[in-house]
């Protein structure tokens, strides 16, 4: 699993709608990401989002994955709680 987000994290190099790994620590098997504070699950519990926020939050989203697949990559758990904002 770890070999396998490296080499998606180096596929993905330039796309700037996915969080991309900021350094790996190898002898502890570790990826290491930019300090994100929040998940959308919990930013919609807490507050209603305006609609121009939820479709440009989505927008995002639909973007990144466009260009997941445009490289022949698929995400299969796209969960509110799983989207770190």
């Amino acid at each position: 699993m770890f070999e396998q987000a490296q080499r998606v994290g180096r596929e993905l190099q330039g796309c700037k709608f996915v969080h991309l790994p900021v350094d790996t620590i190898l002898s502890e098997c570790t990826i290491v990401y930019e300090h994100m504070t929040d998940d959308l699950l919990s930013v919609t519990r807490r507050q209603a989002l305006p609609l121009a926020q939820r479709k440009n939050i989505l927008r995002c989203i639909i973007q990144a994955l466009a260009e997941m697949h445009s490289r022949d990559l698929v995400h299969t758990g796209i969960l509110f709680y799983s989207l770190y904002m």
